[in-house]
């Protein structure tokens, strides 16, 4: 093994220590193999460990197979390096960086939205077929009820009914976004609408599975679905026409409902990201950050933060829930409400997404 060490003179050239890489790489391998071998098989024993453990943690596969073999390389640089420590350790910083580049980056490829929506009109009034009364018509009744959960667990809610209508009323109910969670919220909308002559439910937000780290919109829309339910029951709705009003993150459970309830009359979208969470984090973090004039770099890291990699035990998994498959099967009419303004939510993307959604169920 003497003969294949080169001289620091030879080595300061990082093509010379290139081309001797691999064949120093070899007789290290081969020596351990033959003089150590115990103690490989040890070191081989202890990178299988620190695998299950990775994989008990919740890691990908990817993310286990990158790690070990950017740690597996590196090690071997540095002890084929021994006679030109700078080479080797400006290589292992570079497997480092592209370790932490490779996990920390974006899920998602990013597509730029081309065509821009063109509205068919410059009037802002929402147009239909239906004679509605206008608001404040009648006087609202409010009651509290309760709602019986799918797991038996009964929450409050707020109906509200208009007072003096002599047909059966559309029904709506409303679904909280993350700013939202109690039976209080929706007060100006739920009341508003009751004195148009709607009846108006507006239940505690089910929060059985939802927390910072982790949220099941699908099992929250099974427990809104126990909302709708009621409301089709009373006296005076007409359970044909019970509908879903979702605002915000309530879009999801919202556009679940409508999607595997052929019932949902209608779905209204306030405000809804529509988008997975950790695209919509992006935007809205990129838009906040560029009006206040953040430098482009910092945006950059912005970006890769919110777009990393999963994080062990599967926390923040709903961040890239996709509702598409839910929009695709979507067959009742779609009202859409975001405000000129808002930076937070995807005013073109959101819509133009529910918009081919929403066609291949046959819904234009």
């Amino acid at each position: 093994m003497a003969n294949d060490l080169l001289t620091a003179q030879e080595l300061r050239s990082g093509w010379t220590w290139i081309k001797a890489f691999p064949r120093r790489a070899w007789h290290l391998l081969l020596g351990l193999w033959r003089q150590e071998r115990r103690r490989l098989l040890v070191m081989a024993a202890g990178v299988l460990v620190a695998v299950i453990v990775l994989a008990a943690l919740g890691t990908g596969g990817a993310e286990i197979w990158d790690i070990t073999t950017t740690l597996a390389l590196g090690a071997v640089v540095l002890a084929v390096s021994r006679d030109h420590r700078t080479i080797g350790a400006v290589i292992v910083t570079c497997l480092a960086l592209s370790l932490v580049g490779t996990l920390a980056g974006p899920r998602w490829s990013p597509v730029a939205v081309k065509d821009s929506l063109v509205p068919s009109t410059t009037d802002t009034r929402i147009g239909g077929d239906v004679e509605t009364a206008p608001v404040g018509s009648y006087e609202v009744a409010t009651s509290q009820v309760t709602i019986t959960q799918t797991d038996g667990e009964e929450v409050p809610a707020l109906l509200r009914r208009p007072v003096g209508v002599d047909e059966p009323t559309p029904g709506v109910v409303f679904l909280h976004g993350a700013g939202t969670h109690t039976q209080a919220g929706f007060a100006e909308q739920a009341e508003a609408l009751a004195s148009a002559g709607a009846t108006t439910l507006v239940p505690n937000k089910p929060t059985e599975n939802y927390s910072l780290t982790e949220r099941d919109y699908v099992s929250m829309a099974a427990d809104y679905e126990q909302s709708l339910v009621y409301l089709r029951g009373l006296d005076g709705v007409d359970s044909g026409r019970v509908g879903v009003y979702a605002e915000s993150e309530g879009g999801y459970p919202g556009v679940i409902l409508a999607g595997t309830d052929p019932q949902v009359a209608f779905l209204v979208l306030a405000s809804a990201p529509v988008v997975m969470i950790r695209q919509q984090a992006t935007y809205a973090a990129g838009s906040y950050l560029k009006r206040v004039g953040v430098p482009d770099a910092l945006l950059d890291a912005a970006a890769r933060l919110l777009g990393s990699r999963e994080l062990p035990r599967g926390a923040f998994d709903y961040a890239d829930f996709d509702a598409r498959p839910y929009e695709e099967k979507i067959t009742a009419p779609v009202l859409m409400l975001y405000g000129t303004g808002d930076s937070s939510m995807p005013l073109v993307q959101g819509p133009a997404t529910i918009w081919d959604s929403i066609r291949k169920a046959g819904n234009t």
